[in-house]
């Protein structure tokens, strides 16, 4: 019995050493071992955290919608901070504080946060107490103060690329929003 086993095994090696499609860790580790899969998992599982919490819709619900918004947000951040070892966490920060805050104003206050809150975020910060506003202060200066140390100055080509980029998606969505809403509707996605 163990001669047939051995022989099965033999034979089973040699069709996997002949196989083009075998696994190779060297060829496949720059694309599943990267800063950009190792941030889209950790964003994914923070976002649930955050929905289990009470917050908004994990990641996972509108993944193929959000994702390349972040990536792209995520890769610019990247290009714009100084090569290192700590550029791929100085340009996580800004983001993971942004979802952060987000949900954070979602569970507070009951409603999703837009653009036209904005305005009332004076008014809602003159009301907390001084060691709220100290603890927000911390909580978001910290962050901010260490991605502006990683960033480099010289690198303003990348910045300009992604401000038209935004400011293309933005135009397009004020100036013709029914093609918009309509591949929403298709989807089964209201706005």
């Amino acid at each position: 019995m163990s001669k047939i086993l051995r022989a099965l095994a033999t034979q089973i090696n040699r069709i996997w050493a002949n196989t083009a499609l075998r696994w190779t860790p060297h060829k496949w580790q720059p694309y599943l071992f990267n800063r950009y899969v190792a941030f889209s998992a950790f964003m994914i599982f923070y976002t649930t955290a955050l929905q289990l919490t009470g917050g908004l819709p994990s990641l996972l619900h509108h993944f193929f919608y959000e994702a390349p918004f972040l990536l792209g947000a995520y890769y610019l951040l990247n290009s714009l901070l100084k090569s290192g070892q700590l550029s791929a966490w100085a340009a996580a920060l800004p983001l993971v504080l942004a979802y952060t805050a987000y949900d954070a104003f979602y569970v507070a206050y009951g409603a999703v946060f837009r653009v036209v809150t904005l305005g009332e975020v004076p008014e809602l910060v003159d009301v907390l107490p001084i060691s709220y506003k100290l603890a927000f202060s911390t909580v978001i200066g910290i962050p901010l103060v260490f991605f502006l140390c990683h960033l480099d100055f010289k690198k303003y080509k990348p910045a300009v690329a992604g401000g038209l980029s935004i400011l293309g998606l933005v135009s397009v969505t004020e100036l013709s929003p029914k093609p918009i809403i309509s591949a929403f509707e298709n989807v089964g996605a209201g706005i």
